[in-house]
């Protein structure tokens, strides 16, 4: 018992002397944590004392009974008086005095993790907090900003500025708003959370509605096969391949998006439900949304022939409803394999898209390496058009504030040929929320090369 106690207790702290650099969050969880420690221990304790105190019990209706038995040898030789009444007396005074320093125990036990949970508390106050919101997106904020939340609602945001210049015959360069968004949470119960989101939609110039969904928890059980099931319902970014959990740019540790997912697919927000489970052997995904809209060019051949030149018209198209998956597979704790696809229909039932893909990530230490090769249709009951492409990159951190990235992508439309671009980079951390990053895109077949300073903040 005493060696359970000392290592929970050696556990906690190490908890607390590496968290120090930590979010506020995770010094939220490590105080939950402690909590339930803190039951768990008088658990435990008070179940050793009832077993300790059966025995005593029973030691003493034995002794009792020798007492009984003592009553006929009165006046018979010591010698012949039973053997083990000294041992049994010996025995139940030992346990007792073990059963009450096990309650001494308890209670200088008690005492230390009071102190631990006014520490931890210190520490929170002292940094940033996490806050997880759809997406899956994480943003920093100040634990200030969530203190003043009234009801458990919870208020955070972030924003960051681009400045961008553009090598080309005509020389470009200019500074824009890249993101902006405001997000609120609500923890309604243990297993239901409310969440929403207003960014800004920097073509129209306007915020709008990106998150408004109602995440609800069904199972949790770490000692089990599935870890974790559960269900959103609302607006939130559709689950297709892995870039769409780095759509918000404190996430995403490139200025820029991969050019594929870009090309395809990229931003797909909409509104519908999404089923969640979590493996010991990998996660599960499956999505029924309205469907994002996309367009082609087709080709008026009566008309380019009369002209004598090509002419080409915007067709667009609906889905009414989409349909779709990913499966991701860890053999390995640093490795996970992905597939997704995902249909589309319009109103008249006919498929007009498709896409399909495959994933990798791998991460170790301070490097990450990922990538994906996805394949699109659309307008297939017009003039289906295919687009492929792929990327890959790798991240590497250094000095716990820095980290410098490159990647290359590869995109092919319907009827062209295939378009690279490489991507170099870096960033720093210039505080807890807020960093600066630089990258350089170089387009592999032409001279329109990019670069970009982007300032990322967290509130």
């Amino acid at each position: 018992m005493k060696k359970i106690i000392n290592w929970m207790l050696l556990s906690i702290c190490v908890m607390i002397l590496t968290g120090a650099g930590a979010s506020a969050q995770d010094f939220g969880q490590l105080l939950e944590a402690v909590d339930k420690l803190e039951v768990s221990l008088k658990g435990m304790v008070e179940s050793e004392a009832d077993q300790r105190q059966a025995a005593i019990s029973g030691l003493q209706s034995e002794l009792q009974s020798l007492k009984e038995e003592m009553q006929k040898w009165q006046g018979q030789p010591t010698a012949e008086a039973p053997a083990d009444l000294s041992d049994l007396k010996t025995e139940l005074e030992r346990l007792a005095k073990e059963n009450k320093e096990l309650y001494r125990q308890l209670a200088g036990l008690t005492g230390k993790i009071i102190e631990m949970k006014s520490e931890i508390g210190g520490y929170a106050r002292s940094e940033s907090k996490d806050i997880a919101v759809p997406g899956p997106v994480r943003v920093n904020i100040p634990v200030e900003a969530a203190e003043e939340a009234v009801g458990g609602l919870e208020i955070c945001g972030f924003f960051d500025v681009v400045n961008s210049y553009t090598s080309s015959a005509d020389d470009e360069a200019d500074f824009a708003i890249n993101q902006a968004e405001v997000d609120f949470e609500n923890q309604l119960s243990d297993n239901i959370l409310a969440c929403a989101a207003i960014a800004w939609n920097g073509d129209d110039g306007v915020f709008e509605l990106a998150v408004a969904a109602l995440e609800i928890g069904v199972f949790e059980g770490e000692e089990q096969f599935v870890n974790s099931l559960g269900f959103t319902a609302g607006q939130f970014d559709v689950p297709f391949g892995i870039d769409y959990t780095v759509y918000a740019s404190p996430d995403r540790k490139y200025v820029t998006g991969p050019q594929v997912v870009d090309l395809t697919h990229g931003g797909w927000n909409d509104f519908g439900v999404q089923f969640n489970m979590d493996t010991k052997g990998g996660n599960l995904v499956i999505f029924g949304v309205n469907g994002f809209e996309s367009s082609t060019e087709v080709l008026d051949e009566i008309e380019s022939l009369a002209l004598g030149e090509d002419v080409y018209e915007e067709v667009d198209t609906s889905p009414a409803f989409a349909f779709g998956s990913r499966l991701g597979i860890t053999p390995l704790s640093f490795l996970e394999i992905g597939g997704s696809f995902s249909t589309g229909w319009n109103a008249d039932n006919d498929n007009e898209m498709m896409l399909v893909g495959t994933d990798l990530q791998f991460s170790m230490a301070n490097f990450e390496l990922k990538g994906e090769y996805i394949v699109h249709s659309l307008n297939k009951s017009i003039a289906e058009e295919n687009n492929r492409g792929y990327y890959l990159q790798g991240t590497y951190g250094f000095l716990d504030r820095a980290f410098v990235l490159s990647r290359y992508g590869s995109f092919k439309p319907e009827g062209a040929d295939w378009h690279g671009q490489y991507s170099f980079g870096a960033g720093y951390a210039l505080i807890e929320g807020v960093e600066l990053r630089f990258q350089t895109l170089i387009d592999k077949d032409s001279d329109n090369n990019t670069n970009m300073f982007q300032l990322v903040a967290g509130f």
